[in-house]
């Protein structure tokens, strides 16, 4: 009892002596911790077209002076405003008195500054505005990117797509306080028209990001495999960080920095949506907790080192999720009452062994696993209603719709179940031993992407078969294609891209051809059936890459000839090219048609969009006076004719579309009608051969990179009566 009472006695000195230092430390100062003057909004990098406002702040501030180490490059006045001079360095200083603790004080704070040359010597404007678009060659060789806070007195507040895309060599990026938008800025697919795409150039080195004050869209559409700090500025309103992660709002995760080296990761309670490639390229993760309440994982997790993963019940869309999570082994997918969409969710996880289903999400399809190489069988609980599986593969309950083919499964032949009305849409995507496939008698509809990307070989198409569903064969290795004349409907592209199909048998009472064979690089001869009456598309001509930096080439490139059968009433060929009946519109040239001259006839006022895409045997093409129009908005009708060196246009032609003559690397001149009033963007893009042009009387507008890389361009004519200037 003693003993208590001795403890209790030393408890309350102890506090009553805490209690009297304190109140000591309260009364002189001692206790505060001095906070001393720094300098604020100082940055360390200014270009020669900008100013920087900086100041000091602290406590009992009596007066600052400022001073520059080299008043050549910057000088500063006495208000804190940093005006430059030429590029350099110089060492900012700012000698402060102040009070604190009761006494005088001096302090000289400093820091670093560089001068870098005007903005536009880094960056690429829109159009003169403050928003940028790419970055210039010297631009690309920064390693510390500072946003220029204005460019021609205006406030730089967006950067547009793909802005850094384009072989930037940045490690760190600051984004300054006026930056509020940056358009998926920093990805390496996607470009701002103007800048060149280059898939394999992105932000690769780039390892650290600064948001400002006031951005409020900081998208990331492609890898960052080396990021690995994210800060932003304490004033943000919309961003801040948390555990390193850059966090939206209360409720999205935005951006993992893919370059952590955590190896699992726990997504804090709360969070209901994870931004779009939010955990793209974080090679080194490989277990992620998902909360039940994220209803969100839209490309979220695209190329990551995950090896299993659980998903969420609340789930209400998954497209791309995981797609080429190539480590990845083991998704479980519970039930979701709420899934609104789930769109190629695994798409290229070729190392997927397991999956585990309660039931069949509503519109789930097979191409969630397409080119899932090690994944032969799902795995759904017993008595999962609706579904049946046979063999492994996965049908309606009435065995009338075949809707998923394991992508994985090793046979090499398969033949459909008697019964089979439908192959539902993308039922085979991706599918990657199976070599041919023997379609039922009672088999009516193959739907759209049935076989996307699936590497067969032979279909045996089934009489009694009636439609063909879009990109239902797209990118498959067909040969030849016979198909039954009981098929009434083939829809856009449904053969698209299969590089292998050298031949081809319609059937005889067809209608409509809705460019079913786009990219069929080695067919040689189209016939025409007779009872064809709408021929939309170029013949498969569409696939041509708008940038000569690309090696695509695209389009029927081995086609030769088109044929017509006797009696169609709506078209006609002449000597291989393809006309409508009355033919004043060519609509199809050949692209492997040997001849070096064409001369259009005299009848033809319409030239249609694509109509001589990628013939590079012609060098010489000229058309008469009738013809009013060439090509549309959307397809230029002499794009990438390698070989063309001369062309002569109509007198009435009254307008030349963009791109129109883009990729004509061989063309030496030409002369523009009277009638043209402008010259689109990029209608003579990468024409390398391109010396002279003359202009037409009444040409008014020249637009952007209407000649870009005309490196041999040195002419450019323009007519006496024309006009005394061109925009």
């Amino acid at each position: 009892m003693g003993m208590n009472v001795i403890m209790k006695r030393g408890i309350l000195l102890s506090v009553l002596v805490l209690a009297i230092v304190c109140l000591f430390q309260a009364r002189t100062g001692k206790g505060d911790v001095e906070k001393k003057p720094v300098i604020m909004n100082n940055e360390p990098v200014v270009y020669l077209d900008n100013t920087d406002q900086i100041s000091v702040q602290g406590e009992g501030i009596r007066s600052v002076t400022y001073s520059s180490g080299n008043k050549k490059v910057a000088k500063i006045s006495q208000k804190g405003k940093i005006t430059p001079k030429k590029k350099g360095t110089t060492t900012i200083r700012a000698k402060v008195a102040y009070q604190a603790e009761g006494q005088s004080r001096e302090a000289t704070l400093s820091y670093s500054l560089k001068v870098l040359g005007k903005s536009r010597e880094y960056f690429i404007y829109l159009h003169n505005e403050p928003s940028i678009v790419g970055m210039t060659e010297a631009g690309k060789k920064l390693r510390d990117v500072y946003i220029p806070e204005r460019y021609q007195g205006k406030k730089v507040s967006s950067i547009f797509s793909g802005a850094f895309a384009d072989g930037s060599r940045m490690e760190r990026l600051y984004l300054s306080d006026y930056v509020e938008d940056t358009m998926d800025s920093v990805d390496n697919a996607w470009n701002y028209p103007e800048i060149p795409s280059h898939p394999d150039r992105g932000c690769n080195q780039l390892r650290e990001i600064h948001l400002g004050k006031k951005v409020k869209g900081f998208w990331i559409s492609d890898k960052l495999p080396k990021l690995e700090k994210i800060t932003v500025a304490p004033e943000n309103q919309t961003y801040h960080i948390r555990d390193g992660v850059l966090f939206m709002g209360r409720d999205r995760l935005a951006l993992y920095p893919a370059g952590k080296r955590d190896p699992s990761y726990t997504i804090p309670k709360g969070i209901t949506e994870v931004g779009d490639h939010a955990f793209a390229w974080a090679k080194n993760l490989k277990q992620v907790v998902i909360p039940s309440e994220v209803k969100n994982l839209d490309e979220s997790f695209q190329y990551s080192g995950l090896k299993e993963v659980m998903l969420p019940e609340a789930l209400e869309y998954c497209t791309s999720a995981f797609e080429n999570c190539l480590d990845l082994e083991k998704a479980v997918i519970p039930k979701l009452p709420h899934c609104i969409s789930f769109y190629r969710a695994f798409d290229g996880c070729r190392n997927l062994k397991t999956v585990s289903m309660e039931e069949l999400p509503k519109d789930f399809t097979g191409d969630n696993f397409s080119g899932c190489s090690s994944l032969e069988k799902i795995q759904f609980s017993q008595n999962v209603k609706g579904i049946v599986q046979k063999d492994d593969v996965v049908f309606d309950s009435n065995m009338e719709t075949l809707l998923i083919y394991p992508a994985g499964k090793k046979d090499r032949r398969y033949q459909l179940p008697a019964g089979v009305k439908k192959i539902h849409k993308d039922a085979f995507s991706g599918v990657q031993h199976l070599s041919e496939v023997i379609m039922d008698q009672e088999l009516r509809e193959i739907g759209d992407g049935a076989f996307w990307e699936a590497k067969i070989h032979n279909v045996r198409f089934n009489h009694g078969l009636l439609k063909i569903g879009y990109i239902s064969f797209y990118h498959t290795n067909i040969t030849d294609l016979i198909l039954p004349d009981s098929v009434k409907d083939i829809d856009w592209s449904a053969f698209g891209e299969c590089r292998n199909l050298r031949s081809v048998k319609l059937p005889k009472d067809i209608e409509e051809l809705r460019a079913p064979f786009s990219g069929c690089a080695s067919l040689r001869t189209l016939h025409i059936p007779k009872k064809v009456k709408s021929f939309n598309g170029r013949v498969g001509l569409e696939g041509c890459s708008r940038f000569p930096e690309s090696d695509e080439e695209g389009g029927c490139t081995s086609l030769a000839s088109i044929t017509v059968e006797k009696g169609n009433k709506y078209f006609t060929a002449v000597k291989g090219v393809l006309f409508n009946k009355s033919k004043t519109t060519l609509l199809a040239y050949p692209a492997a048609k040997k001849d070096k001259k064409y001369f259009v006839p005299k009848s033809v006022k319409k030239i249609s969009g694509g109509a001589f895409v990628g013939c590079n045997n012609l060098r010489e093409l000229t058309m008469k006076d009738k013809v009013k129009k060439c090509g549309d908005d959307y397809s230029a009708p002499f794009f990438n004719m390698g070989s063309l060196r001369k062309i002569r246009l109509s007198k009435n032609l009254e307008k030349m579309e963009g791109e129109m003559f883009a990729r004509c690397g061989k063309l030496q001149k030409i002369r523009i009608p009277d009638k043209v009033k402008t010259i689109h963007e990029y209608t003579f893009d990468g024409c390398t051969s391109l010396k002279s042009i003359i202009l037409g009387k009444h040409t008014r507008r020249i637009q952007e990179f209407a000649f870009r890389d005309c490196r041999s361009l040195r002419k450019l004519v323009f007519r006496k009566n024309g006009p005394n200037g061109v925009l």
